[in-house]
């Protein structure tokens, strides 16, 4: 769920940990470097995008991640338009993510979903290609079990 400038995880499921930080529910990242975060971000009216870009608060986590405000929002139209987002060691080197957004039966996004792997083992043609349609698909499902 997104909360100001960060991304906040209310469930979380992890066959092994691959990041050097342990994550859990209640756990808070970065929203504008995160794959989570930037799908919830797109999923905003864009006047309301700076409200969760605060320059303040964007800093060079790695030496890819994306700090200007002018290239968050190129990606942000570009994650709001394909319909996912991924962020390749963004906030830690090693770590690649692929987020998709979760929506009501009103097709309201209220969540975004990803999976997260060793930037080493897996590629982003192997996360667009065969991980990407079963992360959509378990939004999908997922979005007939939520009621609002």
């Amino acid at each position: 769920m997104l909360e100001g400038q960060d991304v906040i995880y209310v469930a979380r499921s992890s066959a092994r940990r691959i990041m050097a930080v342990s994550l859990g529910v209640g756990s808070r990242l970065p929203a504008y470097c995160t794959s989570l975060g930037r799908v919830l971000i797109a999923a905003l009216p864009e006047a309301n995008w700076d409200d969760h870009l605060d320059p303040q608060s964007i800093k060079a986590r790695t030496r890819h991640t994306q700090t200007s405000s002018d290239a968050l929002k190129r990606i942000l139209k570009e994650t709001r338009q394909q319909g996912y987002a991924l962020v390749d060691q963004e906030l830690e080197i090693g770590l690649r993510s692929l987020a998709v957004p979760v929506r009501n039966h009103r097709n309201q996004v209220v969540a975004s979903m990803n999976i997260g792997v060793q930037a080493g083992r897996v590629s982003k043609k192997q996360l667009l290609e065969d991980i990407l349609p079963t992360l959509q698909s378990a939004a999908s499902e997922l979005k007939t079990q939520l009621i609002s």
